[in-house]
């Protein structure tokens, strides 16, 4: 996220904080004993500074998604490990080891509130043993980074759960329909996705305010500490916002049982749920848009500001995604026309609830449809796909924002494509040249803006 990164990196010049941070392995982090190995936090670079975790701009996050198919029925488990500041390596609450079954597969996803976040092996083996993957390897002892996204194991997860799938083992739950009548969104729907899709994950830890120690957010661990005294920490993430859509336009995620905490019948989110349900639902669903797979020019998938077919081929392994053969099985052009047609139109299909449900973060807007709107605007502009560009097309939305900065609502034009000629399908996939504004829609937008104030 080019922009995201350029205001972090001005954040640090700023005030003084390090936006790049690193994490120490354990020796066998995919093991039971390894989860319940709390990571180490420190600074990439200790001239720039100290990276610590109750700093909301640097906490560093790691998913661990689980899959036993040595069980009937299969099962999908979350256990999420802790980071912990390696100057003060004690978490708040000590992790209990997970008891697995033999053969059970798992996957680590890892996220940031920084710039940066970087594996660090410390010479135990972790790395390896862990199936860890940081970015592109460019040349002995050199890596192209991701940036905020890393992984381990994770293309082992997706190769087995995917081949359970296909065989009918692993059914993930029904989609559902959405109040706009159409099929609930995926990670994978044009909906969702930005610059760079799947990055981040969903793990919430507890921040101590006293000591400034991580512990995970579970419902033995909050009544214990007590609500009063601790931060929650979040990433805010791809994987987190799909379940807020999902909140507000009454769609139900795919939740799986948390072993960290055997109180929470309901289930929690996940990196790995989210993307074999997307997997599994977005291709095979009517009324849903093509899947959105890492882009070419992908911000966390360059090499410096060159784009790399390797480097969002290794990005894809870790999200389940579909190797890109050519440049062409991720072209750029592509991407941005299916975020014109199908992202503006169905924010206004659920322009009210969007705009009544709340902001997942309050400092950029003030509702969850300001925030997919920014976010739009950000991502579909010059400073990262530059879809306007490849398009030739100004961007479809123009935000309302208040003194404070926050965006407060949207003039949302759509672009739609021209009623066809008699011998032409009922649907065809405009180009660029094909698309117009629906200024009617637009004109009705802004009188309703207007009734709202």
């Amino acid at each position: 996220m080019i922009s995201v990164v350029i205001l972090f990196a001005l954040v640090g010049i700023i005030s003084g904080q390090n936006p790049d941070c690193a994490v120490l392995l354990p020796a066998q982090p995919l093991t039971p004993a390894g989860l319940a190995v709390p990571y180490l936090m420190s600074a990439l670079n200790a001239a720039n500074g100290p990276c610590n975790q109750a700093n909301p701009d640097q906490t560093a996050f790691v998913q661990g998604v689980i899959y036993d198919n040595s069980v009937i029925p299969v099962q999908l488990l979350v256990y999420n490990p802790i980071v912990v500041d390696a100057a003060d390596p004690v978490p708040a609450v000590a992790l209990v080891a997970p008891v697995l079954n033999p053969g059970s597969i798992v996957g680590l996803w890892f996220g940031v509130n920084g710039n940066t976040l970087t594996l660090l092996d410390g010479g135990k083996g972790g790395f390896a043993a862990g199936s860890c993957v940081n970015g592109l390897v460019t040349g002995p002892g050199q890596t192209s980074i991701f940036g905020q996204f890393a992984y381990c194991n994770a293309a082992n997860f997706f190769a087995v759960t995917f081949s359970d799938m296909r065989q009918g083992l692993l059914v993930p739950p029904p989609l559902g329909t959405a109040i706009d009548g159409m099929p609930c969104p995926t990670t994978l729907d044009f909906f969702v996705v930005d610059h760079d899709p799947a990055d981040n994950v969903v793990t919430t830890y507890l921040i101590v305010k006293a000591t400034g120690r991580v512990a995970l957010n579970t419902t033995e661990n909050l009544q214990r500490l007590g609500g009063n005294n601790v931060n929650f920490a979040v990433n805010p993430s791809d994987e987190r916002l799909v379940i807020a859509i999902g909140n507000a336009i009454g769609c139900k995620s795919w939740f799986v049982r948390d072993l960290n905490d055997n109180f929470n019948f309901a289930g929690v989110g996940s990196y790995g749920a989210n993307e074999i349900f997307a997997a599994y639902h977005q291709l095979r669903t009517p009324g849903l848009s093509p899947p959105g797979y890492i882009p070419l020019n992908d911000p966390m998938a360059r090499i410096g500001v060159q784009v790399s077919l390797p480097k969002v081929n290794a990005y894809r392994a870790g999200c389940g995604h579909p190797m890109a053969v050519t440049p062409r099985d991720a072209d750029v052009t592509a991407f941005c026309r299916n975020m014109l047609i199908y992202q503006p139109s169905r924010m206004l299909k659920n322009i009210n609830a969007l705009y009544n449900a709340p902001s997942p973060t309050p400092a950029v807007a003030t509702s969850l449809l300001g925030f997919l709107a920014n976010r739009f605007v950000s991502a579909f502009g010059l400073a990262n796909l530059g879809c306007t560009s490849l398009l030739q097309v100004p961007n479809p939305i123009n935000l309302t924002v208040n003194g404070a900065g926050q965006v407060t609502g949207a003039v949302i034009m759509p672009w739609v494509v021209p009623v066809p000629v008699v011998s032409q399908p009922a649907y065809v996939r405009g180009s660029a040249a094909g698309l117009q504004f629906n200024f009617f829609l637009a004109v009705f937008l802004v009188l309703l803006a207007f009734a709202r104030m």
